[in-house]
């Protein structure tokens, strides 16, 4: 199976990819938020790579830019994990860097994990992980989970 089409998180947020082509290892496509302060599509770039060998996950990562026609948030995303093709899940460990002031630079960053998935996840799941007080890959304030991050 294809990695293109969309990808659900546990937070309920849509990533769409494409891999185009004549483009070898380039993914293109968006990232819509459902929960946050980013609501709203937003475009990702990245890479994929391929499997060191059959049962191997292929190395993937992208990043985004929370600026949008809503708000510029002075942040962004990196993901980088694996997409396991043979139960399609992407595993991925992101940070989120937002604009600080330079005495407070050290705590630019946060460090957290996504589990993509083919299927939306239910509400009642969305409100577990919310519940679970995991910090967002997204710009987001206290109120929704995680530090503050606008």
């Amino acid at each position: 199976m294809s990695i293109n089409g969309e990808w659900f998180n546990e937070f309920g947020s849509v990533m769409s990819i494409t891999l185009p082509s004549g483009e070898p290892g380039a993914l293109h496509g968006f990232y819509n938020s459902q929960v946050g302060e980013a609501i709203g599509a937003y475009p990702l770039v990245g890479y994929i790579g391929e499997p060191e060998e059959a049962g191997f996950g292929i190395p993937l990562g992208w990043a985004v830019s929370w600026r949008g026609e809503r708000r510029n948030a002075f942040s962004v995303t990196c993901w980088s994990g694996q997409y396991l093709q043979d139960v399609e899940q992407i595993l991925a460990t992101w940070l989120l860097t937002r604009s600080m002031e330079v005495g407070n630079a050290w705590e630019a960053t946060v460090i957290g994990h996504d589990v993509f998935r083919r299927e939306k996840p239910t509400a009642e799941d969305v409100a577990r992980s919310l519940r679970s007080n995991r910090p967002l890959s997204h710009p987001a304030s206290r109120s929704v989970a995680g530090p503050e991050l606008l």
